[in-house]
């Protein structure tokens, strides 16, 4: 009886240790993605400055300047939408 006891003992700490694995890929994966959202809001605030800046003649952007920073912003976009 203390053999089944002790592999029922067992058994409960591997299915905790795989549980507990499980929640700490689940933490790091949140803590990933909100560092993402925060890094792509900080973009998005820059983009912000530099188009006001454009529209305001402080700066001349390239049209390959505005398509890469449309581009980036609709990638965003995307990440916001998915997660």
């Amino acid at each position: 009886m203390n053999n089944d006891l002790d592999e029922l003992i067992s058994k409960m700490n591997e299915d905790l240790e795989n549980v507990h694995k499980t929640l700490q890929k689940a933490r790091f994966k949140e803590s990933s993605n909100s560092k993402t959202k925060q890094e792509a809001l900080m973009y998005i605030e820059k983009a912000e400055k530099v188009i006001e800046q454009a529209e305001s003649g402080k700066i001349n952007l390239s049209d390959e300047q505005v398509d890469r920073i449309k581009e980036t912003l609709q990638k965003i976009l995307q990440l916001f939408r998915y997660t």
